[in-house]
């Protein structure tokens, strides 16, 4: 048996568990799990929500108004459940999962997100559910699973059975991901999630599936643009522009008349690759920083591509799908094929330490980043599909796409920012051309403000300690839900 569930040798299951009975309390456990789960109905516009063991229900009162919610335990209380969510259209189904799986239409399911959070370590035989589990993620919009992870809550070494009484059996997440794939899950997106909303210690497991969750080949009429602003980033601007490229992105770079050779370098780029494209902006270079202006030339040479995808960029940022090994483009297609018609970023800066040589690879060498936590940085629509409306990227200072009919793929994409690369740099850019070049939009719009102010010690550099450190598979996992969602990132 402990081969099927993937569980190490001399691992021992609790095959007497006992049955768990959702009590009131002051903690609220998987928070996340569920907060996810509302942005994924919210965005999406799913209209109904199956939880699949729901306990209480209380961690369901955060659904948007109107949805519908099925609800499936083995003793569901309805009339708590009620009190629970006395504005919710609510189903509320008795149901065995060791013994029947329940039935869902197709019609159900479409247009639904499902959630089954710490159910399967309950059960005695979890394949046959798992399984069960896999032919409706095929046909839901969104599925949230969670279990706890055993290796963190109980230490690495531990080989059962579980602490819990009610619990069967536990996984690490390696060995959970095994498991949910021989069941046919796919579970693109995994890793860890707080266990309560007063601890914050991640030991439980969250994946995620469903069918827009889940990258499928599909094609464009024409592959999606990028469209770089960049001024004076000579040593990034090959890999900006590279990277993009790497990932099927056509690229258009708009200069703001660079001093230190960054148009050479695009133009250089551009002669061999009919991929990319570069102008200047405006026709004559300037004393000011005309951001308004750039912005609204992006939707401009949108407009003029044709209808199509695109994405604004700056020539010191790298942009990723939410999925490892799917390329920005491809990622772009199925968010199309899925019926969305705009992306979200989730925003990491980049920091160099004290007395560390960043080298001229800053992408490379810049191994510790910090969450973006501005206001503007949880507002970083900046991927669009054009298909003549008309598009607001100005209003907004460049974080916000705005147009009718705008439907947001639930699940961020990713914004490596390296914005400062070295004192040297960090000074050049501060003191010598943002402060002075953007003082009238600053003034006249409040834009432009993050540097205002900054203390001379901070341009030496950031503590390694102030910092999270990088590294692109632990990144995954470790900050799963941060990274999709934003959520934790200001709790």
């Amino acid at each position: 048996m402990n081969a099927d569930l993937f569980l190490p040798p001399g691992y021992r299951r609790n095959e007497r568990n006992e049955a768990f009975v959702d009590v009131p309390s002051t903690l609220t456990y998987q928070p996340h799990v569920y907060a996810l789960a509302a942005r994924c109905v919210g965005e999406s516009g799913a209209g109904r929500v199956i939880d699949l063991g729901c306990g209480s229900g209380r961690k369901l009162s955060g659904m948007p108004a109107g949805t519908r919610i099925s609800v499936y335990d083995l003793h569901p209380d309805e009339r708590a459940l009620r009190e629970q969510l006395p504005d919710a259209r609510l189903d509320v189904h008795r149901c065995d999962f060791e013994a029947a799986f329940p039935a869902f239409s197709d019609e159900e399911l479409a247009d639904a997100v499902v959630i089954c959070a710490d159910v399967v370590e309950h059960l005695r035989g979890p394949r046959p559910f798992l399984a069960q589990l896999a032919l409706i993620a095929e046909r839901c919009r969104f599925m949230l699973l969670s279990t706890p992870a055993r290796d963190r809550a109980r230490g690495a070494g531990d080989l059962g059975p579980p602490a819990n009484p009610a619990h069967c059996q536990e996984w690490t997440l390696a060995e959970f991901v095994l498991l949910a794939r021989s069941c046919g899950l796919k579970v693109p997106l995994h890793g860890y999630t707080w266990n309560t909303d007063h601890h914050g210690w991640k030991t439980t497991l969250v994946a995620i599936d469903g069918r827009d969750a889940v990258p499928r080949p599909a094609a464009l009429p024409v592959a999606p643009c990028a469209i770089v602003k960049s001024f004076n980033d000579a040593d990034f601007i090959a890999h900006c522009i590279g990277q993009l490229r790497h990932q099927g992105m056509r690229v258009h770079l708009i200069d703001n008349w660079s001093t230190d050779g960054t148009f050479d370098i695009a133009s250089g780029l551009a002669l061999s690759d009919s991929g990319i494209t570069v102008e200047r902006f405006p026709e004559a270079p300037g004393t000011e920083y005309p951001w308004q202006r750039l912005l609204e030339r992006t939707v401009q040479v949108a407009q003029a591509s044709g209808s199509g995808w695109y994405v604004h960029v700056d020539s010191d940022e790298m942009r990723e799908s939410p999925w490892l090994g799917v390329g920005l483009a491809d990622a772009i297609a199925h968010v199309d094929a899925c019926g969305y018609n705009a992306v979200d970023f989730t925003v990491i800066d980049f920091r160099y330490l004290v007395g560390e040589d960043i080298g001229n690879r800053p992408w490379e060498s810049m191994r510790f980043f910090e969450w973006g936590r501005r206001p503007g940085h949880f507002q970083q629509v900046k991927g669009w599909k054009y298909i003549g409306q008309p598009v607001d990227l100005a209003s907004s200072g460049g974080h916000d796409a705005r147009f009718d009919g705008r439907r947001v793929y639930p699940l961020k994409f990713l914004l490596r920012h390296y914005p400062l690369r070295g004192p040297v740099h960090a000074r050049r850019k501060i003191v010598d051309e943002r402060l002075p070049r953007s003082e009238r939009e600053r003034t006249e719009r409040g834009w432009h403000v993050q540097y205002v102010g900054i203390a001379p010690e901070r341009l030496a550099g950031w503590k390694r300690y102030e910092l999270v450190a990088w590294h692109p598979l632990t990144f995954h996992t470790e900050f799963v839900v941060e990274r999709l969602s934003g959520l934790g990132l200001v709790d």
